[in-house]
């Protein structure tokens, strides 16, 4: 440590030992709980070559005590940046100059016992502040401070300290940022005290400043010593007054100016020096703050004139002590220039940063700071008027005219005065005068030149003020002159590093003086200068020699040597011409070998470099990675190197091609590696000559090339194709004499020392030279040569190259005699051989060679033997030109070679022993890092491609899923296929997943092993399973209460989870869930909060609240609840309006909840309605706008070309519909909503971006210009951060709908701007609104692109429908046919579509794949222009294909089938009245057609399309009208929508329809199209006579449509069905059996109908004959049998004659009849016969069954249709039992029943089969007649606009022709239908007899028989003639219409309404067991099935 020659400054020099400078500490026992702060000034100067070796020390704290810690500022400097870093990992860039650190201590609280083990440390460098970690240690100011341990190996390295200060606050002093800390800077940071000579600041403890030069000691303490500040002038002629008590203005002069003096201590601390000391008493006044202003700058510089008194005022204090005053300061016409104390520049800089930031007051503070950099070393000048004193005689009147003063006073200005003025002045005593001082003095003593103090711009040096420092001498900065050091002449500065001239002795070295040079320098005496050495000496005498060389270069007897390299870089490379003896113009190679060494400075560079220009081969670093690879043809990269390259390393690279063996080879340090990706055929196949050769770039630099930063040597290019194994051991020799394949040799290893001049090829002949000036980048040899070390070698034949450790650098040795070359010094190294020996590369010796060995081959051209490949069994010509591999191998890729395994991604067949491309796993999905709540369904798809057919046997596939957590595999229990479902789609198992883990899954392909090798193929991804927090409660209270106040308490309970929940966030919604709105909380994890709701403006609001649990993966939970709140009734909206302060919000919540607040508000004073956001365009009538629907606050002005309205709202109203009371609010609204929208976009952490738009564009009045485009920004800066990200369905809509209402805003304001102002004459204005509406319309861009891609065969549809923008995408193929709208609307005749189908795609100019995305848009409004000059009617509507496979737009022009688009009429309400006359007129009678044409040409309606500048007709024309709709065709897809003009009269009056015929003049020719015949009924006939006369069907055409066959069809199958059942019916009714026909005829049992007594009778007789023919035959032995043969035969024959003769009396007498007659007979008959002995002994069970097998016998009562009804419901759900089993019986028996399957059900004696299929086909005929009927006069088509939904208008069309068949077809069934009169012959009959009386029934049924058939053929015929009507004469795309149509009602009927009738009686079945009324409408409409199908 020592004292340098500088006055204001320590130095301290550097040294490697450790020592270090110490200071005991002032702060050290200070009180902890302050804030302690050490401020020191530090400047590091070191030398610019020197190494620190270590960190160093710039201030160490060392703490005592137990558990003590040393705090150490430090610093480390690398290279030659001046980098420094603290303890805390603080990086600061220091420079030279001087810099003020500030190190601070401070307790975290007041309660510093509590926290005695924490402090924390803070440290600002220049000028910024960093509040750090805390750290563990005892807190306490170290007794000892120390400073600059140095290590550091430049002695001339030092540093310097100055003005060290230490600082003491209280908490309560400082209140800033940082506990205080910012406070303090502001305060304090940067200032000198060394001119204060009143009291400083109380806080500072002690203030350390350097002595000058020659002190005793080098630090002295300004505080530790009872100071007094220094007085200027003496105290002699001073006074003590009073102040006065009257006004400041009237006071004494001597008054006011210590009434200045007070106020300046008060309130600037007395940071005061004035020239004359005043001493203040006690009980002087004080002037308060409030008079500061006028004493200071309105009182002095007004009144005060003589008495100077400098005053210098720390500038930070003076800024806040009158900024209140600072304009009028400023403005005062006598302002004072304010002198700012400024020990360093950075002062000034930090008080500016300090007035800018702390006063916002920018036109204020720009006049301060101006005022203070302009003035900072200026005086603060007070003219101050004092009374003169003097009464001397010379004195004339008064003492303003002397002219010679007394002893005690001095003449100054014809006046006497006690003291002369300080400035500018000195007292002569002897003169008694006041004398100027010196012209440069501005303060004198004894005489003019004894200067105390100088002007600004003059010296001070030895008393006097100078113009400039005498020799050897330097001007400080603060104006003195100092001596020079020693050893300079000339010098700036006092240290021997500050000279310009060195003395003699002495040799500058820069700006330094030095006694002998330092290394690496030699003295030069000419120049007296320290001049360097060579780059490559250590140590040097004179310029020319050198003692001691650098590491690497080779010493020689005077000087250094080493090896020449060139040099590339920046405008550093050469190109060189090829020798033309050796390649000629046309010489076109078949094989070229390139090697190259070459050395990169960077290879991690962020641009490719190219090292070796030799296109089309360009040999590159790769950009921003350590490899290399070439470039061919600026397409393919091959050779691209595995290896990472290191910098400052050599490297050998050489690559071969061969078009003959079309192969190419990679070689790095002569080791091959692979070529990369690319086909070797492809860039072999074609060998091209090199059209450049650059060393270094390239002639063709492209995009991010640039040259190469490194060094290169030693090219060669061959004309052959090199072996491995001379390009291995070859490589490091360098030929004398080139071989005759070296076609260029550029060794470039020329010297630079001036002798040579040009590069040279060394190739043979070897006299090509290149001029190095006449590259593509002119420089001489010295520019791009350099001389390095030895670090890379290449030696001459016979030698070899090897590092030579002691000597540290490469040297050549000798090879051994045999060999040519050799790689060592042995006999078994050698690389080359001399003739005739030859060599055996294996074994690397040179031998003579007859014959090669087995598994060798002889290479032609040498006759050498060299081993075949590895893997060949024979080869030829070369080891690679394998013709036979051996087994379990394959033959090279793309290559000649063969191989054990085939290239990464490929798989070898060992049948053909080739190499194949393995299988691609294409995706799976979901993506990777997807996370799953656990128990949700997770579906897994993936899809893989088979590149070459193999066989299903020979491969397999499936799915592996690993648990992470211990590596487990799950794959067979977790792996859940679909039933019958390829396994490529899959599901988990949630059984068998574990939450809380991550899992593995892997879609593979694997070949069979025993006939593939390494077939094997996959993808994986990983997702994470994990649960959410549950069980959990949202508590509030109350659950009602007032807003603003009311407190709600919320609290969240009962939150389970595994996982850590680490949040707890709080919502609330007012539209029940749809947005909800975050509340702020104090911490994150905090599970109970208060809450007050702003203010509500009607009269109670619901708001449900929602608390969310969220756990450290991010899965989250949430409940709500509902909570009531009351409007306070105070709550005023307007004046909420007016209150709010959009300064207020400064977080997200705030402006979030603010601009609902404003939301409110609207909604309340606007009576504003939500609009529905899935409704597209809405439109009006005419009808609809009268003044209600602007609130009768203005009037309705109705646009009728888009169906919309305007409000012109009368004065005062505003608003859409005029619902607003004040324009005013509008404005306010708009104001607010801006300025809110303003902050938020300011913000840089969003997380509610979505909820701030959605509130901010609700509501149109919330929208202005300004903050459209604020939205705009935010959305776009959202959709940026998804970038590609795949957006989800709900996301997509809430961006559309945003878009929606920033486009329907546009809309007014476009509407608005036309009505009331010229738009079209303002083009600012147009311009705006065309930039507004393309930025909104490319985020929806944005939008659909992104949907766009999310198109697949998983996800073949998207749709999305908004209010201005509603668009379709979906994935078709070319044979599907459909009609394609962009809406979800079913209203047909509000859709705009079009009709795609197979035809439009049969073109050449369809670029399209067959599986296509077809995109439709529909805008509400015109995407393309502002104003509509095209006179457009429609909606735009646009239509895009994209092919599948790489979703590119497939341009679709010019087409032979275009596409037919179909417009609504209703879009316009002009076009839709203009559309509805014109159809009413028919194209064939004259005048009617002249209308049609009239109003088409009067309308120019066309169909035109954008075609990028304006709408054009091209390829687009206008087809006519439909119905609804306008139809157009177009050869091209775009945006397209038709023109219209309405004409002045569309309506055609009372003359439409004429009654009188009259023909048109004109005749058409050509099919009849569907206009022409869809006219009103009454004129179709006529029309259809004249339309025949122009007009003829297409007989062909005919054959082509559905009705012949349909027609054909139905006789076919009903006369078949007739012949084929007329057969078989008769036999299964003749073999029905007795219960078959009991059920049919719904049989009930009636006793005196079936006379049952008398069949028991019969049936006791039978079975009691049976019975005794049973005893005898039994009790009889056979012996007896055979003796009594014929008594026994008479006792039988007896019985048998007993039975039969009761028998035939039974049948005479019997109760049974076999017909009609026998019914009537009477009963009385039957009583008789009842008291038969046969029954008089049959117990009650014994009767009961003889009656069950009686009623079997005989028929009993015919049932009715009740009774049929009743017995199925019975039988079906008999004892009430409803089990499902019984249900489903039912619902099948209710479908058979049915019309269909109950016409051909089981067969019926009732029903004949015939009669049945006839009442069938009868249904089928109406229903055909109707529908045809329908479609003759297109009522079906009015039917659908009248519905205006498609699915329900298909619905109607196709219920109304069954309808009208079942109501005419049930008369028919009636008469069908067997009467019951009829039935009833069948009572009474026995089974046996029934075919008998049916058949006499059937003769009975003739005549209604016939009846029924003449009704049913009569509509047969019917239906045929209409059926074939309408195919013959209408077009076939209508007949086809008609048959879908026809088709369509078949479903229904059969499948629909079938079901739907039988679930419909199930249903009210089972409503009847609970509600018995329900029985009866089911029986209600089984008694009508019956009718209806011949049943019951």
């Amino acid at each position: 440590m020592c004292a340098n020659q500088d006055n204001y400054s320590l130095k301290v020099k550097a040294k490697l030992s450790n020592h270090t400078v110490c200071f005991d500490n002032p702060l050290y026992g200070t009180d902890p709980k302050k804030y302690g702060y050490y401020d020191f000034w530090i400047r590091l100067n070191p030398n610019e070559n020197f190494m620190m070796y270590d960190w160093q020390e710039i201030l160490k704290f060392q703490f005592s005590g137990s558990g003590s810690h040393n705090v150490v500022f430090y610093s480390q400097r690398y290279f030659q940046d001046n980098w420094y870093q603290d303890f805390f990992g603080e990086w600061y860039m220091i420079s030279h100059n001087w810099v003020n650190i500030v190190i601070g201590f401070s307790p975290q609280n007041q309660n510093w016992v509590k926290f005695l083990q924490q402090f924390q440390v803070q440290i600002v460098s220049i000028d910024r502040a960093i509040q750090n970690p805390k750290m563990n240690g005892y807190y306490n100011h170290p007794k000892s401070i120390c400073m600059f341990k140095l290590r550091v190996n430049d002695p001339s390295t030092y540093v310097q300290l100055n003005q060290f200060k230490f600082w003491s606050f209280s908490p309560t002093q400082l209140t800033n940022n940082f506990n205080g800390f910012d406070d303090f800077l502001e305060r304090y940071y940067g200032q000198s005290f060394k001119y204060y000579n009143f009291t400083l600041p109380p806080s500072l403890v002690e203030y350390f400043s350097p002595k000058p030069q020659g002190s005793s000691n080098t630090w002295v303490s300004s505080m530790t010593v009872n100071y007094v500040p220094q007085v200027f002038g003496g105290t002699s002629h001073m006074e003590v007054v009073e102040i006065a008590t009257f006004p400041v203005s009237n006071a004494p002069i001597t008054t006011i100016l210590n009434a200045l003096l007070v106020i300046l201590a008060t309130f600037i601390e007395a940071n005061i020096l004035v020239q004359n000391k005043i001493v203040l008493r006690a009980n002087t006044l004080m002037i308060q703050r409030n008079s500061v202003k006028f004493v200071l700058f309105h009182v002095l510089p007004q009144q005060i004139h003589v008495l100077q008194i400098l005053i210098r005022i720390l500038a930070s204090q003076f800024v806040e002590t009158v900024l209140k005053d600072a304009k009028h300061v400023m403005e005062a016409p006598h302002a004072a220039n304010v002198q700012v104390d400024i020990f360093y520049p950075m002062a000034a800089v930090y008080l500016i940063n300090v007035i800018t930031n702390r006063y916002p007051e920018k036109q204020i503070t720009a006049s301060i700071v101006q005022k203070i950099v302009n003035n900072a070393i200026q005086l603060l000048v007070l003219n101050v008027q004092i009374i003169p004193i003097s009464t001397h005689p010379q004195c004339k009147e008064n003492n303003y005219t002397c002219t010679q003063c007394d002893s005690t006073t001095y003449l100054f200005n014809n006046k006497c005065v006690k003291n002369c003025p300080m400035l500018g002045f000195f007292q002569d005593p002897s003169k008694r005068l006041c004398v100027n001082c010196d012209s440069l003095c501005t303060m004198c003593s004894s005489n003019a030149t004894d200067c105390i103090a100088c002007k600004p711009g003059s010296l001070y040096s030895n008393r006097k003020c100078l113009n400039s420092c005498g020799l050897r001498e330097y001007a400080s900065s603060e104006g003195f002159c100092y001596p020079c050091d020693v050893s300079c002449n000339v010098c700036y500065g006092s240290l021997n590093s500050l000279c310009t001239k060195c003395n003699i002795g002495f040799f500058q070295k820069e700006n330094t003086c030095l006694e002998v040079c330092p290394a690496k320098y030699y003295p030069e005496l000419a120049t007296q200068k320290c001049e360097k050495c060579k780059f490559y000496c250590d140590q040097c005498k004179t310029k020319d020699t050198c003692q001691s060389c650098q590491p690497g270069f080779i010493p020689t007897k005077t000087n250094c040597t080493g090896e020449y390299f060139m040099k590339t870089g920046e405008n550093k490379s050469l190109s060189v011409q090829f020798n033309e003896a050796q390649i000629p113009s046309l010489y076109n190679p078949l094989e070229i070998t390139a090697e190259i060494w070459f050395r990169g400075d960077n290879m991690l560079g962020a641009n490719p470099e190219v090292i070796l220009g030799m296109t089309p081969y360009k040999l590159r670093k790769k950009a921003g990675s350590n490899s290399i690879h070439i470039n061919f043809q600026t397409t393919f990269t091959f050779c691209e190197t595995n290896e990472t390259l290191d910098d400052q390393k050599w490297y050998h690279f050489a690559f071969a091609i061969s078009e003959k063996l079309l192969n190419i080879s990679c070689y790095l340090d002569g080791n091959q590696f692979s070529i990369g990706q690319n086909s070797r055929v492809v860039i072999a196949m074609d060998v091209i000559k090199p059209t450049e050769l650059v060393f270094g770039s390239s002639k063709t630099l492209l995009g991010q090339e640039k040259n190469f930063n490194g060094y290169i040597k030693e090219f060669r290019l061959w004309k052959k194709y090199r072996s491995d194994f001379e390009i291995k051991h070859l490589r490091y020799v360098t030929f004398l004499v080139p071989s005759t394949d070296l076609i260029a040799y550029w060794k470039l290893n020329e010297k630079n020392d001036g002798t040579v001049s040009m590069f040279k090829d060394s190739s043979i002949p070897g006299t090509n030279n290149q001029d190095s000036m006449i590259s593509i980048e002119p420089n001489i040899i010295q520019d791009l040569v350099e001389f390095k070390e030895v670090y890379h070698l290449i030696c001459s034949d016979g030698f070899y190259q090897k590092f030579n450790i002691t000597a540290g650098y490469y040297q050549c040795y000798s090879c051994d005699p045999l060999c040519k070359n050799c790689i060592g010094p042995l006999n078994t190294q050698c690389s080359e051989c001399y003739p005739p020996f030859k060599l055996l590369q294996e074994e690397m010796t040179c031998q003579i060679i007859e014959s090669c060995p087995q598994g060798y081959y002889m290479d032609p051209e040498n006759g050498l033997c060299f081993k075949c490949q590895q893997f060949c069994d024979i080869c030829t010509n070369s080891p690679t030109n394998c013709s036979i591999c051996k087994k379990g191998t394959f033959h090279e890729y793309l290559g000649t070679g063969c191989v054990d395994n085939c290239p990464n991604d490929m798989y070898g067949n060992y049948q053909t022993q080739l190499c194949y491309q393995n299988p691609t796993v294409d995706w799976i999905t979901p993506l990777s890092d997807t996370q799953f709540l656990f128990g949700e369904f997770i579906e897994v798809r993936g899809n893989f491609t088979l590149l070459n057919n193999e066989p299903r046997s020979t491969y397999t596939y499936g799915w592996k899923v690993l648990r992470v957590d211990g590596d487990v595999d799950i794959s067979f229990d977790a792996v859940k296929p679909y039933f019958e479902t390829d396994i490529r789609i899959m599901h988990l198992d949630n059984n068998i997943l574990q939450p809380y883990n991550y899992y593995r899954i892997t879609l593979y392909v694997k070949g069979d092993t025993t006939k593939y090798k390494n077939l094997y193929s996959y993808l994986t991804i990983q997702i994470y399973l994990g649960s959410a927090p549950k069980n959990g409660k949202c508590i509030v209270s109350p659950i009602q209460g007032i807003a603003t106040v009311t407190n709600f308490n919320i609290t969240q309970k009962g939150w389970e989870d595994t996982e850590l929940i680490t949040q707890y966030q709080y919502f609330f919604s007012f539209d029940n869930g749809q947005i909800y709105l975050p509340i702020d909380t104090e911490e994150r994890i905090q599970l109970s909060i208060q809450y007050k709701f702003n203010p509500i403006y009607q009269k109670f609001a619901e708001i449900r609240i929602m608390c969310r649990a969220t756990n450290i993966k991010g899965f989250s939970s949430q409940t709500s609840t509902m909570v009531i709140i009351e409007k306070k009734s105070n709550s005023d909206a307007e004046k909420d309006l007016g209150n709010m302060n959009t300064v207020f919000a400064s977080t997200e919540t705030e402006i979030l909840l603010m601009i609902k607040q404003l939301n409110l508000i609207s909604q309340f004073l606007g009576n504003l309605k939500v609009s529905d956001t899935q409704v597209f365009d809405p439109k009006i009538e005419e009808s609809q706008c009268i003044p209600d629907i602007c609130n009768l606050n203005g009037a309705c002005v109705f646009l009728p070309y888009i169906k919309k309205y305007y409000c012109n709202c009368t004065e005062n109203f505003g608003g859409q519909n005029c619902s607003f009371s004040n324009k005013t609010q509008i404005s306010m609204i708009k104001t607010n909503s801006m300025k809110l929208g303003q902050l938020y976009d300011t913000l840089t952490d969003k997380q509610y971006e979505f909820e701030f738009l959605i509130l901010a564009t609700t509501f149109r009045s919330m929208i202005s210009n300004i903050q459209l485009e604020i939205i705009i920004s935010i959305l776009n800066d959202k959709l940026a951060q998804s970038g590609d990200q795949a957006l989800g369905d709900k996301e997509l809509q809430i961006y559309l709908n945003i878009v929606s209402n920033l486009l329907e805003y546009l809309e007014e304001q476009i509407i608005i701007s036309n009505i009331t102002e010229n738009l079209q004459n303002d083009p600012i204005k147009l311009n705006q609104y065309k930039d507004q509406l393309d930025s909104i319309l490319q985020i929806f861009n944005i939008l659909r692109q992104n949907t766009l891609q999310q198109i697949s065969m998983l996800l073949p549809e998207k749709q999305f429908t908004s209010r201005m923008i509603s668009y379709k995408q979906s994935l078709i193929s070319k044979e599907t046919l459909l009609s394609y709208q962009a809406t979800q609307s079913t209203s047909r005749r509000s859709t705009t579509y079009i009709k795609v189908s197979e035809i439009n795609y049969e073109d050449a100019n369809v670029e399209l794949e067959n599986d296509f995305i077809i995109e439709a848009i529909e805008y509400a409004l015109n995407p393309y222009q502002i104003i509509n000059t095209f006179n457009l009617s429609n909606n735009i509507f646009e239509v895009t294909m994209y092919n599948a496979s790489d979703k590119a737009k497939a341009n679709i022009k010019d087409l032979k089938n275009g596409f037919q688009i179909f417009f609504p009429f209703q879009d316009n309400g002009n076009l839709t009245q203009f559309a509805k006359d014109y159809n009413s007129l028919s194209p064939f009678k004259a005048k009617q057609k002249f209308k049609r044409d009239s109003m088409i040409e009067s309308s120019h309606i066309k169909c035109t399309y954008w075609n990028g500048t304006f709408w054009s007709n091209s390829g687009c024309i206008f087809l006519g009208f439909e119905n609804t709709h306008i139809k157009c065709g177009c050869n091209h897809l775009t945006a397209i929508s038709p023109t219209f003009i309405t004409p002045r009269a569309i309506s055609t009056g009372v003359e439409v329809f004429i009654n009188r015929f009259i023909k048109s003049a004109e005749k058409k020719v050509g099919n009849i199209e569907l206009g022409e015949l869809l006219v009103p009924f009454g004129q179709y006939f006529s029309n259809l006579q004249e339309l025949l006369q122009h007009k003829t069907p297409n007989p062909i055409s005919f054959i082509f449509k559905p009705g012949p066959y349909i027609v054909i069809f139905f006789w076919f199958m009903y006369i078949s069905s007739i012949v084929y059942y007329s057969g078989s019916d008769r036999l299964k009714r003749n073999k029905m059996t007795k219960s078959q026909n009991r059920i049919d005829l719904a049989e009930i049992s009636d006793d005196q109908i079936q006379c049952l007594n008398n069949v028991i009778k019969d049936l006791m007789a039978k079975d009691k004959s049976r019975k005794v023919k049973n005893t005898i035959s039994e009790s009889s032995p056979e012996k007896q049998q055979t003796k009594n043969d014929s008594p026994f035969k008479y006792n039988m024959n007896n019985v048998s004659e007993g039975y039969d003769h009761y028998k035939s009396d039974v049948n005479m007498q019997t109760c049974t009849f076999d017909n009609a007659e026998q019914a009537n007979r009477s009963f009385q008959a039957c009583k008789g016969i009842l008291t038969t002995q046969f029954n008089n002994n049959l117990s009650n069970e014994e009767l009961e069954i003889y009656k069950k097998r009686a009623r079997k016998r005989i028929f009993g009562r015919v049932g009715d249709v009740n009774e049929r009804a009743r017995r199925v419901y019975k039988d079906i759900f008999h004892h009430n039992q409803y089990t499902p089993e019984n249900k489903m019986k039912f619902f099948n028996e209710a479908l058979r029943s049915n019309l269909w399957f109950g016409l051909m059900a089981k067969t019926s004696k009732i029903a004949p089969r015939h009669v049945r299929l006839t009442l069938l086909y009868l249904h089928i005929s109406i229903q055909l007649l109707v529908m045809t009927f329908s479609y003759l006069f297109a009522y079906q088509d009015k039917l659908a606009v009248w519905i205006d939904f498609s699915m329900i208008s298909t619905l109607a069309i196709c219920s109304l022709p069954l309808m009208v068949s079942w109501i005419l077809a049930f008369p028919v069934a009636l008469i069908f239908r067997m009467p019951m009169d009829v039935r009833r012959q069948i009572q009474g009959v026995r089974a046996k007899k029934l075919n008998k009386v049916f058949q006499n029934l059937e003769n009975q049924m003739g005549c209604r028989y016939a009846i029924g058939y003449s009704i049913s053929f009569t509509f047969f015929i019917m239906m045929t003639i209409l059926v074939i009507f309408l195919n013959y004469v209408y077009p076939t795309d209508y007949c086809m219409n008609w048959f879908i149509m026809v088709f369509v009602l078949f479903i229904m009927d059969m499948l629909v309404y079938t079901f739907a009738f039988a679930g419909l009686q199930l249903i009210n079945i089972i409503i009847s067991v609970k509600f018995k009324p329900f029985y009866h409408v089911w029986a209600t409409l089984e008694i009508i099935r019956y009718y209806k199908n011949l049943r019951g």
